[in-house]
């Protein structure tokens, strides 16, 4: 008597199980938002020429720590004229010169000088 060879069925996409993906070997650590983190990448970051800040009054802003003293003494004609209800100078520039989303939407709610000022402290 002959003896039959098993035969083995491949099995239909539909009952196939995926096996269980692997770990990785390398580990990435999630990154910090911390704000000392932040402050870091942006207490020292200075732009030149056309990526700088030209305010309506004259002024030239080349960093946020530039832009966050230039705030004390600024007048609320000047402000009003770079932040009204339709645009936001100083969230557009920071949005992409910095590129900080996140920043740049903090500040979009942002109506006056003093937050302004208030709230760049926190990244300097």
């Amino acid at each position: 008597m002959k003896k039959k060879k098993a035969v083995k069925k491949k099995p239909s996409p539909l009952t196939m199980k995926k096996s269980p993906k692997k770990p990785s070997k390398k580990t990435s650590k999630a990154k910090s938002t911390s704000t000392k983190r932040t402050t870091k990448k942006f207490k020292d970051f200075h732009v030149e020429g056309q990526e700088a800040f030209y305010c309506c009054d004259g002024s030239v802003f080349y960093c946020l720590e530039d832009l966050r003293n230039a705030l004390a003494d600024m007048p609320n004609d000047v402000y009003a004229y770079h932040v009204t209800d339709k645009k936001n100078d100083f969230q557009s520039w920071i949005s992409v010169v910095f590129k900080s989303k996140k920043i740049a939407e903090e500040i979009a709610k942002i109506k006056t000088p003093a937050e302004l000022q208030n709230k760049l402290k926190r990244y300097l």
